[in-house]
């Protein structure tokens, strides 16, 4: 493997497009369902290789600005589809805060911290938030997507019953 020369704007162009390749692939490869969701050993093994990728794409770009994603981003993205497949099989749904369930938190965690613009992760972090009962992740992330008053009236509806359900049952988990 190369290393990334990041003071040659050509080189960082030419990486940028490589990691645009091996995300498609992943991507591809998820789609026609060539990933091993079934076991933990298969979930595993592709989670890792897909936060290797990340991992040596955030180098390529010191800052994400307002509005941006970060190239690797889609890593991430595709290692939290490949957990909830599997989180959809029967063996792990009993588990309720196993491996793959902090797994798949570490990744939002991770996701957020990196690419703090990334709606698609403000999004999954909602999702995640509400199938754990972590209400505050999901307010987090919910006020993270900064969304305007025309937005806010579609998008409430999904967060307006967990919402509802929280306050009601005062099911609230507290988060440290």
């Amino acid at each position: 493997e190369k290393e990334v020369d990041l003071e040659k704007p050509e080189a960082m162009k030419k990486n940028n497009k490589y990691f645009q390749m091996m995300a498609y692939l992943y991507k591809l490869q998820l789609v026609l369902g060539c990933i091993d969701t079934s076991s933990l050993e298969g979930v595993e093994k592709v989670v890792s290789e897909l936060l290797e990728l990340y991992n040596k794409t955030l180098p390529l770009q010191e800052t994400v600005e307002k509005g941006e994603r970060r190239v690797g981003d889609d890593f991430l993205l595709i290692a939290l589809t490949i957990v909830e497949y599997a989180l959809e099989q029967p063996k792990f749904a009993s588990d309720k805060f196993g491996l793959l369930n902090l797994v798949q938190l570490h990744l939002i965690k991770q996701g957020r911290r990196n690419s703090p613009y990334n709606y698609d992760l403000h999004l999954e972090g909602c999702k995640v938030g509400m199938k754990h009962g972590l209400s505050k992740l999901v307010m987090d992330c919910h006020k993270d997507l900064e969304l305007k008053s025309v937005q806010l009236e579609s998008f409430s509806f999904p967060l307006f019953n967990y919402y509802w359900e929280t306050l009601k049952g005062k099911k609230f988990i507290e988060e440290s």
